[in-house]
């Protein structure tokens, strides 16, 4: 795992994470000394969260290195398991991957009018050189769509 891959989730995004489930079950790709909240169960990189069935309400900030995989995770578990998951990943516009997992399998997904600034040893780093997108599986895309607005653009598919 590249160390640029090693950044926290800011606290305004697992708000907003949190408004959608109630509680998160599950953060499939935690960043040591970054949890997300203490009551949720974390697998923290470079353990394999892709090994391990997602629980019902699952958050997911994968490797930007390496989203491919974690985007294809998210579909199958909504697909075969009906696990609700929100995914904040690269906007990879031009990977045929994101189209296929993300743009033609989320229910809904935001897309930030500014670049997300992330965490690093505890606090927020400006500086974030990728554009992003959060994708929703799940069938209460009311609840996204309100979570998510003020956010941005908030898009359902």
């Amino acid at each position: 795992m590249s160390e640029s891959d090693k950044y926290g989730t800011p606290p305004d995004i697992i708000r907003r994470v949190k408004q959608v489930f109630g509680t998160i079950d599950l953060d499939p790709c935690g960043i040591e000394g970054h949890p997300i909240d203490p009551d949720t169960e974390t697998v923290y990189l470079p353990q394999d969260g892709l090994a391990v069935d997602w629980a019902e309400r699952t958050y997911c900030n994968p490797p930007f290195s390496n989203a491919k995989p974690w985007l294809v995770k998210a579909s199958v578990e909504w697909r075969t398991r009906r696990c609700t998951n929100i995914v904040l990943t690269r906007a990879a516009m031009n990977c045929i991957y994101f189209h296929e997992y993300g743009l033609n399998s989320w229910n809904a997904m935001a897309i930030p009018k500014r670049r997300v600034s992330f965490l690093k040893d505890g606090v927020i780093q400006k500086g974030n050189m990728y554009d992003v997108v959060i994708g929703y599986h799940g069938l209460d895309v009311a609840a996204f769509m309100q979570a998510f607005d003020s956010l941005g653009k908030v898009i359902e598919l």
